[in-house]
């Protein structure tokens, strides 16, 4: 018998789009998922190389609404701390997963969900 598709994914995956942000979070995911596509296929993207990513898309936009974990509106903050809280978020949310390698560096790389 087949698995439900709830009984395999993270319970607060699509989260992420129930949020007044929502339209931002898959803009942001989708460009998580080229920068990995991007990458030569690359499986892991160190976490500053992420933050850096998504600080350059962050700066180009204007945002009416842009939401932390707890629904606070964090379009005041700076680029580089709305990148870090949406970078925790999705990970949270299981979107991605994180790792440290040897050298202690944070990996991040996309879920298998």
């Amino acid at each position: 018998m087949a698995n439900n598709l709830f009984d395999v994914l993270n319970p607060r995956m699509f989260s992420v789009f129930s949020r007044e942000d929502r339209r931002s979070n898959f803009d942001m995911l989708k460009l998580i998922f080229d920068l990995f596509q991007d990458s030569e296929k690359s499986t892991t993207i160190e976490k500053e190389g992420l933050v850096e990513y998504l600080v350059a898309f962050i700066r180009g936009r204007s945002f009416d609404v842009l939401v932390d974990e707890d629904g606070e509106n964090i379009v005041a903050k700076d680029a580089k701390t709305k990148a870090l809280t949406k970078i925790r978020q999705f990970k949270k949310a299981g979107w991605l997963e994180e790792d440290t390698s040897e050298g202690f560096s944070v990996l991040y790389s996309l879920s298998d969900n």
